[in-house]
């Protein structure tokens, strides 16, 4: 059995959490936050966000 870490998008609103998911393939968590970061993800502070609301987070 192999064990895969998920980032799951952490921005809220009105209807709920985000539904952004990106599997990494990987079980190491470090890599892990980089394999998503390269992807567009923002990372920081322990709340992570999808390229789309990492975008509004940082305008």
């Amino acid at each position: 059995m192999s064990l895969h870490l998920t980032v799951r998008c952490d921005q809220s609103g009105p209807t709920g959490l985000c539904r952004e998911s990106l599997p990494t393939q990987t079980d190491d968590e470090p890599e892990a936050i980089d394999i998503a970061t390269r992807a567009g993800w923002d990372m920081g502070g322990g709340i992570d966000h999808c390229p789309h609301h990492a975008q509004e987070h940082t305008s």
